[in-house]
């Protein structure tokens, strides 16, 4: 937990030296000033009591120890809904076992750092506070939030549950057993991890708890169990956890096996961190642990590496109570290597090795463009599937190692960017041409927003194209005939992912049938954030999903918030999809509703007018249709008040409820349950913010407004 050290900046001197030395201040800064919130936000507090577990880690003030813990229960033990998100009741508690149990924190006043997730969908969120209302009796208490914020979903494995246990159901069953050094079956679960629980904490800014991800064998284990050593991969650029341990030292990690015995390992020590080039520069004739080069040339991917010098080890049996399967592995994760070869072990979970071949470059305004790649070799059919709104990772080489988080926050399309030693970044975009397209001709597209000081999105829109040009010449001069639209190899294509549609369950990733999807759609979308609606309304309109009906949705609305009317991307491809969408015969179409929102008309050539004539007259059209409009507001969307805000929206039916508001779901005519409304986050993150709060306050249920940022 930080405090307040840099004016409006949040980040204390740990932080600022990892931000300082990786190249981050800039994008910590740009978020710095929004990332916290003193109360759970609206649109977090549903994904906290459905979960069958909770992780946090108890701060010892007396001696600087930080304990990583997970309670385990029924869902619904943790309950942020009766404080108005100003704590989390637990009606459950720790394992009498657990260490941070038997050394007494679990008291009023304790620091803790709290992170939930849920692993199917791998939303994650982070709660700092202190124990209150502790229960002597029971157990039970409350977590008094003093910061809530969202994380990415980065690194996290996807897991179900297939047996769910009661807490403490094997407390007595078996004693744990502490040492100074990890055992032999203790290493064999270390190394065999694919997630760990890292805690931190400093008495002046409280407890942390996060996550470190990767495949197995991610974390190794040296000197006898002495020493756990893991990667540092790119994150958000914060670094709370490990500026935490630059102020105190002492960290923790909980391992837990999910997936088999239930088994849990807290092991405790002295962290200390070891930068890449720091290391790289040492001689061999500098003392330099030998496994410290070894693990960087087998992780391409690390800023750093990150070793546990271990104190104390815990083990406790059947710590877990659940027993789960493993569903998936994280996308993110860097490929699982040993002795420079990547593992065989894991050859169903590595991306396929595919070019991105650049095919032609378009602008959609002064600083979008939109790329259109082929992958080569072209895909055997249905060897790589593209799903509606999901996005693509490729690997681009125009990184260094200050580069690497470079872009942050591209007005919700940007960050996510990871430098290997060979000056490789990988880049997430939402694809926003149809998953047709790809399946038939092996493209895709995607748009890019030019960002100042952005180190891919320039190499994108500046020195790619350039590049096809030398060497299309080159090709001639050798006597060859590539085409000139072909581009050098080294972009490499790394996959799909992504649920961000409302075509497509958020939860098992698979596209929904006619009773699952939501009869009013509305997406709310800033500057370059209207990408994931391009993706979803070139689908719809193609009528691309077979299982679907020409009329899924009811109504689809779109909020559309920019600064200038002449500096808008995609606005011209959405009008005229509209008025040939107006000019259609059938008549059973959704209703379209479009409302942009223009903040700054002075300078714009008297576009923002003609944008307004333009609207009146596709509206006359789209009447046809119904209740089928676009219109043009001048201001901001954020300003909205709550009535105004509701007005925009479709008119829904059902009673409205102080938990779950209007919108709730429905049961559909094959006996299901049908979100009456379910909403689409896309954008900066002071937008996003205010626009959820503003959805919360208009009575519609946050757990039906799905977001989603790259910012990571």
């Amino acid at each position: 937990m930080t405090a307040l050290s840099d004016g409006v900046q949040p980040w204390h001197a740990g932080e600022r030296f990892f931000q300082e030395r990786q190249g981050t201040v800039k994008s910590s800064n740009e978020l710095g000033p929004v990332i916290y919130h003193a109360t759970i936000p609206h649109s977090y507090r549903d994904m906290i009591g459905p979960q069958p577990h909770f992780m946090l880690s108890f701060l010892d003030s007396s001696t600087g120890r930080v304990w990583p813990c997970q309670i385990f229960d029924k869902p619904g033990f943790a309950d942020p809904f009766p404080s108005d998100g100003r704590r989390i009741d637990l009606s459950a508690t720790l394992d009498p076992r657990d260490g941070a149990a038997v050394g007494g924190l679990l008291r009023n006043g304790t620091s803790v750092g709290c992170v939930q997730i849920d692993w199917m969908s791998r939303r994650r969120n982070r709660f700092n506070g202190q124990v209150q209302n502790l229960n002597e009796e029971t157990g039970h208490f409350s977590v008094q939030i003093l910061q809530a914020f969202g994380n990415c979903p980065k690194y996290i494995t996807r897991r179900r549950i297939s047996r769910m246990g009661r807490n403490r159901e094997f407390a007595s069953v078996e004693p744990a057993v502490e040492s100074s050094r990890l055992s032999d079956r203790a290493i064999k679960l270390v190394e065999k991890a694919d997630m760990i629980y890292l805690a931190t904490g400093h008495v002046q800014y409280g407890a942390d708890m996060n996550i470190r991800g990767g495949y197995p064998g991610f974390v190794r284990v040296f000197r006898d169990g002495s020493v756990v050593v893991w990667p540092d991969y790119v994150g958000n650029g914060f670094f709370m956890s490990l500026g935490n341990t630059r102020l105190n030292p002492q960290a923790g990690i909980l391992i837990t096996d999910y997936d088999e015995t239930g088994d849990g390992v807290q092991i405790l020590g002295r962290l200390q961190t070891h930068e890449r080039k720091e290391v790289e520069s040492l001689s061999d004739r500098e003392e330099r642990p030998r496994w410290l080069t070894e693990i960087l040339s087998e992780e391409s991917q690390a800023l750093q590496l990150v070793v546990l010098e271990v104190e104390v080890v815990r083990w406790i049996p059947k710590y877990c109570p659940h027993q789960y399967e493993r569903v998936e592995f994280s996308p993110y994760n860097p490929p699982p290597t040993r002795g420079g070869e990547q593992s065989t072990d894991l050859v169903s979970v590595a991306s396929p090795s595919f070019r991105a071949m650049l095919m032609w470059v378009r602008a959609e305004s002064s600083d979008v463009k939109t790329f259109e790649f082929q992958l080569a070799p072209i895909p055997r059919p249905g060897s790589v599937t593209l799903l509606p709104g999901q996005h693509v990772r490729m690997q681009l080489p125009c990184g260094t190692a200050a580069d690497q988080q470079a872009e942050e926050e591209e007005e919700g399309e940007g960050g996510s960017a990871i430098t290997s030693a060979g000056g490789l970044i990988q880049r997430t975009w939402t694809v926003t041409s149809t998953p047709s397209w790809f399946h038939e001709h092996g493209r895709f597209q995607i748009s890019v927003k030019r960002k100042e000081g952005g180190v891919a999105s320039s190499w994108l829109h500046d020195e790619l194209p350039r590049r096809v040009v030398q060497t299309c010449a080159q090709d001639v001069k050798e006597g060859r005939t590539t085409s000139c639209k072909g581009v050098p190899p080294e972009i490499q294509f790394l996959g799909f992912a992504g649920e961000f549609s409302p075509l497509v369950d958020d939860v098992s990733g698979q596209l929904r049938s006619e009773g699952e999807v939501a009869r009013h759609v509305v997406f709310l979308v800033a500057g370059i954030g209207i990408t994931p609606f391009v993706s979803f309304f070139r689908t719809l309109v193609g009528g691309e999903v077979e299982s679907l009906s020409e009329r899924p949705h009811e109504s689809v609305t779109l909020l559309y918030s920019t600064r200038r009317a002449n500096d808008c991307p995609f606005l011209e491809l959405i009008l005229q999809q509209l008025a040939e969408w107006a000019e259609k015969e059938k008549r059973d179409l959704p209703v379209l509703r479009v409302v942009l929102f223009v903040s700054q008309i002075e300078g714009d050539g008297g576009a923002a007018v003609r944008l307004q004539k333009l609207a009146e007259s596709l509206s006359e059209k789209l009447r046809v249709t119904g209740d089928s409009s676009v219109r043009v507001e001048t201001g901001r969307m954020t300003a909205l008040d709550a009535e105004t805000f509701r007005g925009l929206l479709p008119s829904l039916t059902g009673s409205a409820s102080p938990e779950e508001g209007e919108g709730k779901a429905k049961e559909s005519e094959g006996g299901g349950k049908r979100l009456e409304v379910e909403g689409f986050l896309c954008g900066p993150k002071a937008f996003e913010t205010s626009v959820s709060t503003m959805w919360a306050h208009a009575g519609l249920p946050p757990s039906h407004l799905r977001s989603e940022s790259f910012a990571y």
